[in-house]
């Protein structure tokens, strides 16, 4: 039976080569358990209906801003296990979404639509995959999906948002570029109930809500940065950078569990039974330690 305390970081694991993607080291930051868990490819299959529900999203945005078009009957998501009929319920509230989405802001043109970009930065290999670029290219495009939205709080989080800083330093360390900051799309996710409402009614529900208040359901901030912030940015991620690299010269002598981040407001860690168990079979895992960048 294999037990987490014979765990190892893979030999093949570099961040020179493998490189580190802004998903990873923030697991990095919350606990070091559970990025030892995820360079080996672990992962516990999440039961989260507002991850789905982005992830159907996001594949949406996706595809209308390449296509013009999208196909969400094709869409899965084989790490997240809900039902087939909230996934139903899913695609019916997304439909009206993004017809008024579309007719809102069918005027914008975006670039870069999804690029995959793998970028030296100060002797390491930084990956990542922006949703776009503005035609203008100075500024990075974020989709985001929140139930609850609260401007004054999410703006104070955005104006340091280590996503956008992440993806705007690789970019600027890929070509020279200067980016001037993130432009960031936040569509509120639905928590109207269906009730015994078919779902061709319900759609309509969720349709003529939207069409009521608009501005409600879809907000766009645009988060400009001085030099000084990237810059203090930078130098902060190099940091972050050098102390994993101490974790992958050291060894577990590094390796401890962040207890802080076992429960917090959105429940349980998924690791939290193989921590508490010491149990691998718990995990399920994955073929590549990137899948979003298909590496």
């Amino acid at each position: 039976m294999e037990k987490l305390k014979d765990l190892t970081i893979p030999k093949d694991f570099n961040l020179k080569i493998t490189g580190m993607t802004q998903s990873l080291l923030n697991t990095f930051l919350t606990c070091r358990v559970k990025f030892l868990l995820s360079v080996n490819r672990y992962y516990i299959p999440s039961t989260s209906k507002a991850l789905h529900f982005g992830n159907l999203i996001h594949k949406m945005l996706e595809e209308y801003y390449t296509k013009s078009k999208y196909n969400i009957d094709k869409f899965t998501d084989k790490e997240i296990r809900i039902d087939a009929q909230e996934i139903e319920r899913q695609k019916a509230v997304a439909e009206p979404i993004l017809k008024i989405y579309k007719a809102i802001y069918s005027k914008d043109k975006f670039q870069s639509i999804e690029q995959i970009f793998a970028v030296k930065f100060r002797g390491y290999l930084l990956r990542l995959k922006v949703d776009g670029l503005t035609i203008s290219n100075d500024y990075v495009i974020d989709h985001k999906t929140s139930g609850r939205i609260n401007e004054e709080d999410l703006l104070d989080k955005l104006s340091f948002d280590g996503q956008s800083l992440f993806y705007i330093t690789a970019l600027e360390a890929a070509d020279d570029r200067q980016l001037k900051g993130a432009f960031n799309n936040v569509i509120r996710r639905p928590g109207h109930k269906q009730g015994d409402l078919s779902l061709k009614d319900f759609q309509k529900k969720i349709e003529k809500e939207i069409l009521k208040d608009p501005d409600h359901f879809y907000k766009r901030f645009k988060i400009p940065f001085t030099k000084g912030e990237k810059k203090t940015y930078a130098d902060e991620l190099e940091k972050k950078l050098n102390d994993v690299q101490m974790v992958i010269d050291t060894g577990n002598s590094h390796i401890y569990k962040n207890e802080t981040q076992c429960i917090g407001s959105w429940g349980a860690c998924k690791f939290i039974k193989v921590c508490s168990s010491g149990n691998l079979t718990l995990c399920k895992r994955r073929k590549k330690i990137f899948p979003e960048l298909n590496l």
